[in-house]
């Protein structure tokens, strides 16, 4: 089974963070290049774009490293999700239990997970950006891409709040959550 969100069609191609964020930090003249309002990004731009793709490569790596995790966290991190943002998690412990708790209904399924950045926005200690959450099971037969987008706040180099939406069906009021392929 495969389930595609209607309006994800006119999604840029496969984008991986840390293309992304070379893109952004390396001098070039292409015309490959993102689109920015401010190209030049300071130290601490910078800074928080490689705080954010080592958060991306440490979630991507099987097994999890979630000491390696950990660290990525401010220890009085807030963090929201969910579809529309309903779940509000605060602590490094607490935002560690709601990722096992995740390793645990990805690793049940047979679930592999990938994402796309199609369009990432640094300013100061804030990070913007839009992303697909590719989720799959050979074992249960499905394939769902998801959009969402995300903020950050950053300082000295650990993530203390983390905001993540769907902006797809599931986000729309009135979703049942529970009801997917994949539990949610």
């Amino acid at each position: 089974m495969q389930v595609r969100i209607p309006h994800q069609i006119s999604m840029v191609q496969r984008q991986d963070l840390e293309d992304t964020v070379t893109n952004l930090t390396a001098p070039s003249d292409s015309s490959e290049k993102q689109i920015w309002v401010n190209d030049e990004l300071t130290e601490q731009e910078r800074g928080n774009l490689a705080v954010l793709n080592n958060f991306w490569l440490c979630w991507k790596t099987f097994p999890l490293d979630i000491n390696r995790l950990g660290h990525l966290f401010a220890p009085d991190v807030t963090v929201r999700t969910g579809w529309r943002g309903e779940h509000v998690v605060h602590g490094r412990e607490q935002v560690l239990d709601m990722y096992a708790q995740e390793i645990e209904r990805q690793t049940a399924r047979g679930e592999i997970s990938d994402f796309r950045f199609p369009v990432v926005i640094a300013k100061g200690p804030v990070i913007f950006h839009t992303w697909i959450w590719i989720t799959q099971s050979k074992q249960l037969g499905y394939h769902i891409e998801r959009p969402m987008a995300a903020s950050y706040l950053i300082t000295n180099g650990q993530i203390e709040r983390w905001d993540s939406y769907c902006t797809g069906l599931e986000s729309e009021p009135g979703y049942a959550g529970g009801n997917g392929p994949d539990g949610l």
